[in-house]
């Protein structure tokens, strides 16, 4: 099951995004309520095979997956146009704080 964020509003499972969830639900009732051209936050969570698929869907690649614990900042505007990546984080990037 994945979970949706959208800034300023409470989370939500939202059914395109529960396992039998689909692109064309997702994208119709989820995405392109939100490509108002003012940047709306949103932020997807999942696990494989889900998150890959849809993960590969924006970005029109075919294959692609997500390790465990991976972050991925996206530039989006439309299900026609390839997503652009902006950033990556994986927890092997990332360095414990030195007071924990």
């Amino acid at each position: 099951m994945a979970t949706l964020t959208i800034r300023n509003l409470p989370d939500e499972v939202h059914d395109a995004l529960r396992p039998d969830g689909g692109w064309k639900q997702l994208v119709r009732e989820v995405l392109a309520g939100h490509d108002d051209g003012g940047g709306a936050a949103l932020a997807m969570v999942g696990h494989e095979p889900t998150i890959g698929h849809y993960l590969s869907k924006l970005l029109h690649q075919k294959g692609l997956s997500m390790g465990k614990g991976t972050v991925v900042r996206l530039d989006w505007h439309d299900a026609d146009t390839p997503a652009k990546v902006v950033w990556t984080l994986s927890p092997k990037r990332l360095d414990p704080s030195p007071s924990l």
